[in-house]
């Protein structure tokens, strides 16, 4: 096997193994990074509206931090 087939082989082959661990990748950034980002995204808010309370602040983020993901074609089983 000649090396520009070898490469080919091993691109396509962490393609499809990135495709086939996508949802692992979505759970495991759902599980540990979830609540962090929503925290930072309404703190970020909070400066800029600080006349809005926490509840607004979070639930704006959460529902853009949503459509984002759901954009992005990641859907979560």
């Amino acid at each position: 096997m000649k090396r520009w087939q070898k490469l080919i082989l091993c691109l396509f082959a962490v393609v499809v193994a990135g495709y086939l661990g996508l949802d692992a990748i979505v759970r495991t950034v759902d599980q540990f990074a979830y609540e962090p980002a929503l925290a930072v995204c309404a703190s970020v808010l909070g400066l800029m509206e600080p006349d809005r309370l926490e509840i607004e602040l979070r639930s704006y983020c959460n529902v853009h931090m949503i459509a984002i993901a759901d954009s992005a074609g990641i859907s979560g089983q």
